[in-house]
């Protein structure tokens, strides 16, 4: 039997119905007394409709309709009782700010509001059931409602005190609309602040991105105008600080090795890597056989794709060459693994007046590379951003989960991102973990859809009387990490991604600890380079997916990402320099090797599952879930008996983001579900399923896995466990189950459906067993696992 086979295809799920258990947790309304809390609100709506009146004699534009409130509410308050604040006719919940919620009143009166105040004033209006008063639920969650201020609007950044009339000011401003608004809406929004610009005599023109269902734009005004813009423009929900991308610190080397001769060129059929960063030398010998299509640049005023910078450089080299020192060590000729296309995004130099729209950058960068036709192609992004210090996602990290989503009709993309670096300033030797384990991940590192990654080492030689920062196998001294944060887990893996040496009380680089790569100086000095930090290890982890999409080119990307994801895993110096707590955060779910997954082998069968799950509900409200037999070969794993086998899930899917905070982040989320070993079939189903039957309350017994529930955070989920043959034979049952998101109630998006992929792979080790072959004959008796189960 071959040594490398091909992954072998699960038949089709059994489609049920399905209700999950979920739903949002509640906190009670704190408890007032009707006749005091019914009057101080009543007061304060009276205060601010007299503020409306009085500002009726400012100038606004054409198309502006009605007031901004801000309401603080009790802490804990839910979603669905934030969507109780406003009405379809007339109130709109237009952004979620730390206590409180924006709210729209677009026709400049509180009618609907006040009406349900008086309903919690009367008492004749108390429920009969409870004997509280009528609307209690929402207004004893009201704190004030009142006038939001500029400090509300950019929650926290800027306060108007602060603001210099004269000084100019570079903002996000975020408006309703978006992609979900038609061509009119979106029209009036932007006329809305063109009439602003016009009538301040403000020469500037917006640089407008329309994210799901937000117009953002970016713009620079003088600190007199900002100040007017809120009352001038009540569409103006949010004004945000903008990202500048940080070009990562970089390891200078202090030797070279010349390049007597060209790389060779890359498998075919090949995948494209699309490099977005400062340029790329496409004349390096190394390089120049595996540049796909001329560099273009996509930065405002420059249309050199040239890399004058030398990161973007670097960055293809890590991309295109899986051990670059390695290869050339060993004297063979280095052989890239992908074809790059250069497409500069990163200026040169930059200043405040030239600030990057990066939701607009990346969108431009993407469509850049895809004119150029390839039929497998992947996006790294080895840049970032500080993020936002109230921990919201940014508009970078917005666009980047859209762009990976795609449009519900084409395939999704796959982009790498890193999470970040410690700045060098910032890193001391006693600092470390824990300066890395402290430091917030960079933005576009938290976009839910992309492959997010971080650094380890090992790389530990330094020169006589230095000593390197990690251990061996430990984390990078570079990579930020996102402990303590309630996020979907990120990084999704980690790479290669160098060290610091450490000679007495100083810290610095040394090539020797760094990652060896092509160098954009080539024609005037050393050819090859040493890079390092979190942009190496994407790189890397991007060289990795067009590995495994060259072995599997029939595959989704969803596919890829989640094969990646389920090759990884945790080292034992992992284990040991992180707790359970931090290690998830720090590491993702390990360190990948392709090699593990690019093939099944008899001893290490993979089973893929790629399938749609509808999301519309049947007349009866009920819903879809896919119920997978697992073709285990239920005599051959008892005949192993006590031998040790490691099964390992992964799930992967990419949603559609929704930046309006009043409603979930995911359009739609998905989960997996494995059955115990001897847990009956109907008692596995009805422990995720409230329309499951119960013929059989047998629970079995629970498996030990690695991650267990904190792996349900993210739209890639995989986890790995190891039990004996035996036990394993009774587990032939997996399901896959959604978790609704903000299409819930969308008409126009719950008629969709789901794609995913899900990997499910067994390692017998070293046990002299043919597995693969063994599930293939099963598959072939495969019974049909709707006439096992029974849904009510």
């Amino acid at each position: 039997m071959p040594d490398r086979l091909p992954h072998i295809e699960l038949p089709a799920p059994a489609d049920l119905a399905f209700q999950g258990y979920g739903g949002e947790p509640t906190v009670e309304p704190p408890s007032r007394d009707r006749e005091t809390h019914a009057a101080a609100l009543e007061q304060q709506i009276a205060s601010l409709e007299q503020a409306w009146s009085a500002r009726e004699s400012v100038a606004r534009a054409p198309s502006a309709r009605g007031h901004v409130a801000m309401a603080r509410l009790s802490p804990g308050t839910d979603t669905a009782t934030v969507r109780k604040l406003a009405s379809k006719a007339n109130a709109v919940v237009a952004a979620r700010i730390d206590d409180g919620v924006l709210i729209h009143f677009r026709r400049g009166d509180m009618r609907e509001l006040r009406q349900k105040l008086a309903q919690y004033a009367d008492p004749s209006k108390d429920s009969s059931k409870t004997a509280l008063p009528k609307n209690a639920p929402l207004i004893n969650r009201i704190e004030s409602i009142g006038t939001p201020s500029l400090k509300n609007l950019s929650d926290g950044w800027l306060a108007a005190a602060d603001i210099d009339a004269e000084t100019d000011y570079t903002v996000e401003i975020w408006m309703p609309g978006g992609r979900t608004a038609s061509d009119r809406q979106r029209e009036a929004i932007h006329s809305e602040l063109t009439w602003f610009l016009d009538a301040k005599g403000i020469h500037a023109t917006p640089r407008w991105y329309s994210a799901t269902e937000r117009e953002i734009c970016l713009l620079t005004l003088a600190g007199e105008h900002l100040l007017e813009l809120p009352e001038a423009c009540p569409d103006v929900y949010e004004i945000r600080e903008p990202q500048q991308a940080i070009v990562p610190h970089l390891l200078e080397p202090t030797a070279s090795q010349v390049v007597a001769a060209g790389g060779g060129v890359p498998p075919n059929p090949p995948v494209v890597v699309a490099v977005l960063d400062t340029g790329i030398a496409e004349r390096h010998p190394l390089l120049e056989r595996t540049i796909a299509t001329a560099g273009v640049s996509v930065v405002i005023d420059d249309l050199s794709a040239a890399d004058r910078a030398g990161h973007g450089t670097r960055m293809a080299g890590v991309v295109a060459y899986t051990d670059l020192a390695g290869q050339l060590q060993s004297g063979r000729l280095p052989q890239p693994r992908a074809f790059l296309q250069n497409i500069r995004v990163m200026a040169e130099e930059r200043d405040d007046a030239s600030i990057e729209f990066w939701p607009e950058r990346m969108q431009d960068a993407i469509a850049a590379a895809e004119e150029h036709v390839a039929e497998r192609r992947l996006f790294s992004a080895a840049l970032g951003a500080e993020p936002d210090p109230r921990e919201r996602r940014s508009v970078w990290a917005i666009a980047t989960d859209q762009l990976s989503y795609g449009d519900g009709s084409r395939p999704g993309r796959l982009i790498t991102v890193p999470t970040g670096n410690v700045r060098p300033s910032e890193l001391a030797a006693a600092a470390y973990p824990s300066q890395s384990l402290a430091t917030a991940m960079s933005t576009p590192a938290e976009a839910v859809n992309a492959v997010t990654v971080g650094a380890i080492t090992d790389l530990t030689a330094v020169p006589t009387g230095s000593t390197a920062t990690a251990g061996a196998g430990q984390l990078s001294p570079f990579s930020r990490c996102d402990i303590g944060r309630g996020r979907p887990i990120k990084p999704d893996v980690v790479a290669e991604g160098g060290n610091w040496r450490v000679n007495g009380r100083s810290i610095s680089g040394h090539p020797s600890v760094g990652v060896l790569t092509t160098s954009h100086q080539h024609a005037y000095g050393p050819p090859l380079a040493a890079t390092c930090a979190t942009s190496a290890a994407c790189s890397s982890v991007a060289g990795m997916l067009a590995e495994i999409w060259h072995a599997n080119p029939s595959r989704r990307p969803e596919t890829i990402r989640a094969l990646l994801v389920h090759s990884a895993r945790w080292t034992q110096q992992m284990r040991s320099q992180l707790d359970d707590a931090d290690r998830l955060r720090a590491v993702g779910y390990g360190l990948p090797d392709p090699s593990r997954v690019c093939d099944s082998t008899a001893r290490r069968p993979t089973m893929i599952v790629e399938r749609e799950i509808a999301l519309d509900p049947d007349d009866e409200g009920k819903r879809h879930t896919h119920l997978i037999e697992l073709p285990f070969p239920e005599a051959v794993l008892h005949g192993l008996g006590a031998t040790e086998i490691e099964v390992s899930v992964t799930l992967s899917y990419f949603t559609e983001p929704n930046e309006n905070l009043v409603r979930n982040y995911e359009g739609f989320g998905l989960r997996w579900k494995f059955q115990r070993p001897l847990q009956s079939p109907s008692s596995f189903l009805r422990s995720y399923n409230k329309l499951a039957a119960v013929s059989d309350r047998r629970r079995g017994t629970k498996l030990n896995w690695e991650i267990g529930r904190p792996k349900d955070k993210g739209t890639v989920q995989s986890d790995r466990c190891r039990t004996t043959a035996a036990e394993l034979a009774s587990c032939g049952l997996l399901a896959v189950f959604p978790v609704l998101g903000w299409w819930d109630g969308r008409e126009e998006r719950s008629r969709r459906s789901i794609p995913y992929s899900l990997v499910i792979s067994l390692d017998a080790g070293e046990a002299n067993v043919d597995l693969y072959s063994a599930i293939e004959a099963t598959i072939e008796g495969t019974t049909d696992v709707e006439t096992t189960v029974e849904i009510l």
